[in-house]
């Protein structure tokens, strides 16, 4: 199991460094042994969702990044957009001072020039929402953790200026495709090994991993299905890009060890990304980028 350490917010956090491809790989990182970094965020979250998020952020001024964890998000629109204004919203004050620390060490001299970030310790559905105010709302797995996230998600599309983005990222439930075929290779292998085994319990078995993996044990139990707030995304919005993706890779996250996880997580999301571009299995992750229309 990956452990969290209350003092240091997480081995999948992103730390201090140089921007670049050798950070995004943990070298020149502190403790680099013990963290990843940034590179497994990319990876594990895909470089087209990042590319998708980062492409349409690119004009951006004012931006919110609602259940930002760390804020390693925020830090990188402000990488990439100086003249941008990214306001950074979680309820954990551990996360969001260690956010904090690590965009105060990028203010450099001999580092090129961020955007300002604004850290704010609040609730999401707390934090004030001006309408017609931000260029971009960033909704990555935290709609899903209200028992009621509608009203939040009607606040989001009206502080949305017309043209303006909201990419929205959320797990949904467990695709019947993954669970048939997986169930049956977790089937074979028992039979294989000479264990007792049925298709029924195993479907069952994998059932409930779904529910408790990396992203889905963070859900409200009082929630509305995934695909409710999808298609009011798509009533109040215009879609412009729609994916599936992480078809398994979620039930392995937490079951990699912090020493491993440098092979492990690059085997595993090439592997993931190919059974999902073939079709063998369906993505069991929604994003969307949309837009507000003018």
């Amino acid at each position: 199991m990956i452990r969290v350490d209350p003092n240091k917010p997480s081995f999948l956090e992103p730390v201090p460094g140089r921007p670049g491809l050798l950070s995004r790989f943990g070298w020149g990182q502190p403790d680099a042994r013990r963290n990843p970094s940034f590179w497994i965020r990319w990876l594990v979250y895909g470089p087209t969702v990042l590319r998708r998020t980062l492409e349409a952020a690119a004009q951006a001024r004012e931006v919110a990044d609602l259940g930002c964890g760390s804020g390693w998000l925020a830090l990188e629109i402000a990488r990439r957009i100086p003249q941008s204004t990214v306001w950074a919203v979680d309820r954990d004050p551990v996360r969001l001072h260690w956010g904090r620390d690590w965009y105060r060490s990028l203010q450099h001299p001999d580092r090129p020039q961020l955007g300002t970030v604004q850290y704010q310790c609040v609730p999401v559905e707390q934090f004030a929402l001006e309408a017609r105010s931000l260029d971009m709302v960033i909704l990555f797995f935290s709609l899903s953790a209200f028992a009621d996230p509608s009203d939040t998600l009607v606040r989001v599309c009206q502080a949305l200026r017309p043209g303006g983005f909201l990419a929205y990222y959320e797990p949904t439930a467990p695709p019947q495709l993954n669970l048939d075929r997986l169930a049956r290779v977790r089937y074979r292998l028992a039979r294989w090994r000479g264990q007792m085994a049925d298709l029924w319990n195993q479907r069952r078995s994998l059932e409930a991993r779904y529910l408790a993996d990396a992203v889905r044990r963070f859900r409200s139990p009082e929630a509305p299905p995934e695909e409710h707030l999808f298609h009011r995304i798509e009533e109040q919005l215009e879609v412009l890009c729609h994916l599936r993706t992480r078809s398994f890779i979620d039930l392995q996250l937490d079951d990699i060890s912090s020493r491993r996880a440098p092979l492990s997580v690059p085997l595993l999301k090439g592997l993931d990304e190919l059974l999902v571009t073939s079709g063998t299995l369906e993505g069991a992750c929604r994003f969307v980028l949309a837009r507000k229309p003018s």
